[in-house]
Parts: structure tokens; C-alpha cells; sequence
């Protein structure tokens, strides 16, 4: 379908998935994620090189650069470019 014929009709789309089965893996299945009452924080790797990710360092990291960016006396975000 062309753009055009698209974008005369707002309401189009390519369709929507529903995903009802869980889709966490552990040890090459499929299992269903642990209620967050009995959650117990597990070391999450990236998988291409096997290396930890330390989520705490990255979320400091994007915490820092809002606070950064943030004017409190102006009560919004102060925006720059390079």
C-alpha cells in the first residue's frame, strides 16, 4: 500500500499482536515471571558479550544528566545543543 493511500485514512495500521505466554527464558524455556512478592534481584548479562550490567550505574548516570538539565527555580527542563 502505498503512503499516500495511507494517509487518507487515519485509522489505518499493520495491525496490533496480542501476547498472552509469558516471554522470559531461563535456561532455555520458557517460564512464567516470579510474583513480585517472592522477587529476589538476579545479575542480568548482556548477551552478546556476557558482561554484567550494572543497572545501578546506569541509572545514576541518566539520574545525574537530569538533574543536570533540570532548573528547579524555573520549575522545567533547561535544553541545550552541541
Amino acid at each position: 500500500m502505498s503512503q499516500s493511500v495511507l494517509d487518507s485514512m487515519p485509522g489505518a495500521s499493520t495491525g496490533t499482536v496480542v501476547i498472552t505466554d509469558p516471554l522470559n527464558f531461563w535456561g532455555g524455556k520458557r517460564v512464567t515471571p516470579r510474583p513480585e512478592s517472592n522477587a529476589k534481584a538476579e545479575p542480568v548479562f548482556e548477551p552478546s558479550t556476557g558482561k554484567y550490567i550494572q543497572t545501578t550505574s546506569v541509572f545514576n548516570a541518566s539520574h545525574n544528566v537530569l538533574k543536570s538539565w533540570y532548573n528547579p527555580k524555573a520549575g522545567k527542563l533547561r535544553l541545550t545543543s552541541n
